[in-house]
């Protein structure tokens, strides 16, 4: 979600740092995803959905990690109406509603006009308008029914088998008995937690309303939304709930902003409070190697807005309404070292006779991932799922594979398992070049595909480069990326051959790709994936080599290249000359006048004796006029 600076502030009483929120986010609470100087995106998760996807939640997430300091919010209303809606319950769920009488709807003020059409929402009317901004303020949806328009008494059930439902976007479902609505006398006004009716909508001529706030039961918000297709901003809060204490507190924040006559609360229970506090011991706290004061603990907890009372050697926590994600000591242990920083927390070995053996795969990951960090390459975890633009973006690109949709996705972008393991790499690329020039990294996992019916797993490993740099093909770089991934697979077997294909013999183990402005990265990008249970059965077996006793004689070679020609192919022709010749290197590489050059340095030795300088010279001598029938132009 993005949080624009702006906002923020009108609940902050101290300044922001950007930057430093960034950091401290990304170290004790959420992942974020872009940063600019006027908003911060961030990726919560669903645990932590009802309380900080709003204004008001992110703004006590900053307090607490910065001390930024957190305004109150206005509360305050006249209720001039006895009036009190009824409401008939059919189900369980925490619902509340309140009839305002003598509205004057009509556009929305420009500040309301403004942050509306900062997250993408199109201003309709007053009303409607600040039932959005109540959401985007609280997290909690909030759904205004005009008056005038329904015949009461209201009921909150589960629909008839069959029963039509017309919707605000104007189409008309039918519905089963597992479908949770808000009906009238004459049938249903709402699909609960999802989509209002066009029957009881409100318009500029409305002067009657029913506010509705409640926190649904998500497992029936997530059943119709997926049996429908049909999914919205208020079902999305749903399905990863919205809390009672956030209802309560958005019931009083609505009637703030408004004028008319404001009726009593129904409330269809008494909201749950924590009878009985969390026990957080001492002992608890030392077992996870935290070496943390009585005093810090107590601050941390203050910081998060728990309630706690002392006790011998233990802590009696309350912890705050709106974090349905703490519910045991552990979340609490958990809250108090993510603030108190994992960085922080000793290292301590267990107390274990058990022997732990791990299958081959794990040890040649292992391998793999030496060898990659050596040439300069960092690991990255990403997903395991995609969504259908990644899908798309492969099947455009020629890809042949048989995809594999999620039945019921988490979200939209994770629709599909990865058939690709490139894919996440470029999004972690596209990430990281906000802060860096430059992205080399590597990621090790499985991907699915479906074959002949059956899903197929396969181990594998993807390599990337990229540059944020818009600029002409890098053809330098892309030549060091291939000369590490040679480097890098040599070590597994020198005969794996990296061209379009990475081959050994007739078997293709991989590919090797560059592209250009893809997945929001604007310079070149460089990629490579490789099967590793293939590698696994092409390794060479790990011989040790004497240290030889005679030191080596070098000697560089300089050249132009003419045309395209082979490496390797110079490379066969270099050693054919003389069984002296123990390896060469690649020492230099640029363009000039659109030309290639390159330095090659020949590493001369015996096993038996000390070479001499002459016969060194011939031999050097002898490979110039070969190379030179090539279309090569040597240098001086």
């Amino acid at each position: 979600m993005k949080f624009y600076f702006k906002i923020l502030k009108n609940y902050l009483k101290k300044p922001i740092n950007p930057k430093r929120v960034a950091l401290l986010l990304e170290r004790k609470s959420f992942e974020v995803e872009e940063l600019t100087k006027d908003f911060i995106k961030v990726d919560i998760l669903p645990n932590r959905f009802g309380d900080s996807a709003n204004f008001f939640g992110f703004a006590k997430e900053l307090n607490s990690l910065l001390g930024l300091g957190l305004k109150k919010l206005d509360l305050s209303f006249s209720q001039s109406l006895k009036e009190k809606p009824l409401v008939k319950m059919r189900v369980k769920d925490f619902y509340t509603l309140r009839i305002v009488k003598d509205i004057k709807n009509g556009e929305s003020p420009e500040w309301l006009k403004r942050i509306i059409e900062l997250y993408d929402y199109k201003p309709i009317n007053f009303l409607v308008d600040l039932a959005n901004f109540i959401m985007l303020e609280l997290g909690t949806p909030v759904h205004i029914f005009d008056l005038d328009k329904i015949k009461p008494p209201i009921q909150v059930r589960f629909a008839k088998k069959g029963e039509k439902f017309i919707g605000l976007n104007s189409k008309e479902f039918s519905l089963e008995d597992s479908d949770l609505v808000i009906a009238d006398s004459l049938g249903p006004i709402a699909l609960a937690g999802i989509l209002g009716s066009e029957r009881a909508k409100v318009d500029l001529a409305t002067k009657n309303i029913a506010i509705e706030i409640a926190s649904f039961n998500p497992q029936f918000i997530y059943k119709t939304q997926r049996r429908l297709k049909l999914f919205t901003e208020a079902g999305f809060r749903f399905e990863r709930t919205v809390p009672i204490s956030r209802v309560m507190l958005a019931s009083q924040r609505i009637c703030h902003f408004l004028d008319g006559k404001i009726g009593q609360l129904f409330v269809s229970k008494k909201p749950k409070e924590q009878t009985f506090p969390i026990i957080l011991t001492l002992k608890s706290v030392k077992d996870l190697g935290l070496e943390i004061s009585e005093k810090k603990i107590e601050k941390i907890l203050k910081s998060l807005y728990f309630d706690f009372e002392k006790e011998k050697d233990y802590y009696l926590v309350r912890k705050d309404p709106d974090r349905i994600d703490i519910n045991s000591p552990e979340d609490v242990l958990d809250e108090i070292v993510r603030f108190y920083g994992y960085e922080n927390v000793r290292e301590t070995l267990p107390k274990t006779n058990l022997k732990i053996s791990h299958s081959r795969i794990y040890s040649f990951s292992d391998l793999l991932r030496n060898i990659l960090t050596s040439l300069g390459f960092d690991e990255v975890i990403n997903y395991s799922l995609v969504g259908k633009q990644e899908i798309d973006f492969l099947k455009n690109e020629g890809f042949v594979f048989q995809e594999i949709e999620i039945l019921n996705p988490p979200r939209p972008e994770f629709s599909f398992v990865r058939p690709f393991l490139f894919l996440g790499l470029m999004k972690a690329a596209a990430l990281n070049l906000g802060f860096l020039e430059n992205v080399n990294i590597f990621e090790i996992g499985k991907v699915y595909s479906f074959l002949k019916g059956k899903v197929k797993e396969e181990n594998k490993i993807a390599i990337l480069s990229a540059s944020r740099k818009r600029q002409s093909f890098r053809k330098q770089e892309f030549l060091s990326f291939k000369g590490k991934l040679e480097t890098f697979l040599h070590k597994i077997s020198p005969e794996i051959k990296v061209e379009k294909d990475i081959r050994i013999s007739n078997l293709n183990i991989g590919f090797l790709k560059a592209y250009k402005d893809v997945f929001n990265i604007p310079g070149d990008v460089f990629i490579a994936e490789i099967s590793i249970d293939k590698l696994m059965k092409i390794q060479r077996e790990i011989l040790f080599k004497e240290i030889p006793k005679y030191p080596a004689i070098l000697r560089d070679i300089s050249f132009y290249m003419l045309e395209p020609f082979s490496y390797e192919k110079i490379k066969e022709i270099i050693f054919l000359k003389s069984p002296l010749i123990e390896d060469i290197e690649i020492l230099d590489a640029y363009e000039k006048d659109n030309l290639l050059s390159y330095t090659l340095r020949i590493i001369f030795r015996s096993k038996e004796r000390t070479l001499k300088e002459e016969e060194v010279d011939k031999i050097l001598e002898e490979i110039k006029k070969e190379l030179s029938k090539l279309p090569l132009r040597l240098r001086s």
